[in-house]
């Protein structure tokens, strides 16, 4: 008997296959509220100046900054969102799921199924068991995503399955 498996009474096998899911979202531009300041304020020694002198310098030369692109906040980076967010009905649902074989032996014949599921339907995403994947290699994976046009005003639930065989042909 492998490890993991067990034939006693409620214990649950260990499984070679996991899956992880990440939905993927547009990124977004990072965008940061410039510091404007006068290079006086930093200072001590400028501070005993008379603060009408600096109200006659014009707005455009009271910031420190090498670019006047810079004054506009957007550094060029994109972020990513920190929550999984709300998808509204006509928008897509895209998902990259990774189907990883953690286990110290490698499995054959794996199929693999993604569907999105409706109060109504279950709408097939990916599904090769027409062709399985001959082998998986101990820590190796099978990545892919999936998109879909959501028509449904609801909640939609990503289930994903996989069949495959073990080292003991179960």
């Amino acid at each position: 008997m492998r490890p993991g498996s067990s034939t006693e009474a409620g214990a649950q096998p260990i499984h070679s296959l996991a899956f992880r899911v990440m939905r993927l979202c547009r990124p977004s531009i990072q965008i940061e509220n410039p510091l404007k300041f006068f290079p006086e304020d930093l200072d001590p020694a400028h501070q005993e100046g008379d603060a009408d002198d600096l109200a006659d310098v014009p707005f455009k030369n009271r910031t420190n900054m090498t670019d006047t692109t810079e004054a506009f906040g957007i550094g060029g980076m994109m972020v990513l969102p920190q929550s999984f967010g709300t998808i509204y009905l006509g928008e897509s649902f895209c998902s990259y799921i990774s189907v990883g074989n953690y286990s110290d032996h490698a499995v054959s014949s794996v199929g693999i199924k993604a569907e999105l599921q409706t109060e109504r339907k279950r709408v097939v995403l990916f599904d090769n068991s027409a062709s399985p994947l001959p082998v998986l290699p101990a820590n190796g994976r099978h990545d892919f995503t999936v998109e879909h046009e959501l028509k449904e005003i609801g909640a939609h639930t990503l289930v994903c399955s996989t069949v495959y065989t073990d080292a003991d042909q179960e």
